[in-house]
């Protein structure tokens, strides 16, 4: 199995150990399953401050090597950081659109099944009203992308299922 472990820096600063399994590179993007998170994950390269032989090592570096680098977080943060313009957030007509992306075919097929007779509208792409992208383990990164700058709610096969049956819109996406 293709695994990769490092130390990583976020958006927010905090800096910790990653292990990632099923890898896949995209341009400037490094994805997979994350076990430390227990979910698809996608990392951005020019973050990663350190690439190691195992997770052991990754905590081992994280815990004796980041605080002797005298890292500066913010410094770090800046030079790294794109300038995004966000995009308008999608309108609602009282009908949700979501679009499926990262499955299999069977998997999307029943999905889109799911999602029509729920009464939404199923897009092949990310749209300007789009409301849900649904990813699934093999979704691409700028797709994702896309959706969170038009403020469209990314959910998990999971996650989209529970809204479904319950109504209940993620944690992540309340104010």
């Amino acid at each position: 199995m293709d695994s990769l472990y490092f130390v990583y820096i976020n958006a927010r600063g905090v800096i910790a150990a990653y292990e990632l399994t099923n890898v896949k590179r995209s341009g400037e993007y490094v994805q997979g399953y994350c076990p430390t998170e227990n979910g698809f994950r996608t990392f951005r390269e020019d973050r990663v401050i350190a690439y190691l032989d195992s997770f052991a090592d990754a905590v081992f570096y994280l815990n004796n090597t980041i605080p002797t680098l005298n890292i500066d977080k913010k410094d770090w943060i800046k030079k790294t950081q794109y300038k995004y313009t966000n995009l308008d957030k999608p309108s609602f007509n009282n009908v949700f659109e979501v679009c499926f992306t990262g499955f299999k075919k069977t998997d999307k097929d029943r999905l889109k099944d799911s999602a029509i007779s729920a009464g939404m509208i199923v897009r092949s792409d990310v749209t300007a009203n789009l409301h849900i992208l649904c990813c699934g383990y093999n979704a691409g990164p700028k797709k994702m992308e896309i959706a969170t700058l038009k403020g469209t709610m990314v959910l998990t096969e999971n996650e989209f299922l529970d809204f479904l049956n319950s109504g209940v819109i993620p944690d992540k996406y309340c104010s």
